[in-house]
């Protein structure tokens, strides 16, 4: 049986490194989380790499802001292709 959490999230006050929260509403399943309110929602990833890969579906934007405040915009649109 599939996990699914259906609600309003907030961000903690304290996230731990390497881990990952979600601000908005959202439903959440065991292999992906869609965000399904009309207010925009966001999720925030305390992560040092060289590389973070996201698969992204649907229409919108992602604003990736790296350690030194620079910040990049992303257009989503349409369904990944592998």
């Amino acid at each position: 049986m599939d996990l699914i959490i259906i609600g309003l999230l907030a961000y903690p006050t304290d996230q731990a490194a390497d881990m990952f929260a979600l601000d908005g509403a959202w439903t959440v399943e065991t292999q992906f989380a869609t965000p399904t309110g009309p207010e925009p929602a966001s999720i925030r990833l305390d992560y040092h790499a060289a590389e973070v890969r996201m698969v992204l579906a649907g229409e919108g934007s992602v604003r990736v802001r790296a350690a030194d405040g620079t910040e990049t915009t992303l257009d989503v649109t349409g369904t990944p292709r592998s």
